[in-house]
């Protein structure tokens, strides 16, 4: 938990590096924290669709009020998530504007895809959904990626952790 917490600690802190662990315990414990959220949207949606209520406005009251919940903790991580993201892109010599290429290539798939449906053009559509995939596996590949040593973006975390865990098992003088 001590890294989930950590993200939230360097909230918009873009600038540094952040280890493999830092990053992937915080895509694990918000992960799950969307699994919970979805448990608890999921049967009302269905109780919703299977047994309409006599007054349906208070099961979609329910339901707004689970979408609302989860909206503001997607807002409410989304600057953590983009920053360790970038931290963990510097922790292995990347940029973080890679995020931002990820981002225009999904972008323009979408506006592609979403008036593409009559278009002749086609081969557009397939050639930019190809680059945002293409940009998904590379992004997932360094994300996996041990750290490098000292870079632009810093001192190796690896080595910073250790010695800060040294010097707190060392028993006191």
């Amino acid at each position: 938990m001590k890294w989930f917490f950590k993200c939230f600690k360097h909230y918009a802190d873009f600038s540094g590096r952040a280890r493999r662990r830092e990053y992937w315990w915080f895509v694990l414990i918000n992960s799950i924290i969307g699994i919970l959220l979805m448990i608890g949207y999921f049967p009302q949606y269905l109780n919703i669709m299977m047994e309409p209520s006599e007054d349906p406005m208070e099961s979609m009251q329910q339901m707004f009020t689970l979408y609302i919940i989860s909206l503001v903790y997607s807002l409410a991580i989304l600057i953590p998530n983009l920053a360790v993201w970038t931290r963990r892109l510097h922790d292995i010599g990347r940029s973080g504007w890679w995020i931002v290429i990820f981002f225009v290539l999904a972008f323009v798939f979408a506006i592609l895809a979403g008036i593409g449906a009559g278009l002749d053009k086609a081969w557009l559509i397939c050639i930019a959904g190809i680059l945002v995939l293409a940009i998904c596996i590379i992004n997932i590949v360094w994300l996996f990626l041990d750290s490098k040593p000292q870079n632009k973006w810093g001192p190796n975390p690896k080595e910073a952790d250790a010695i800060e865990e040294s010097v707190q098992n060392q028993p006191e003088q």
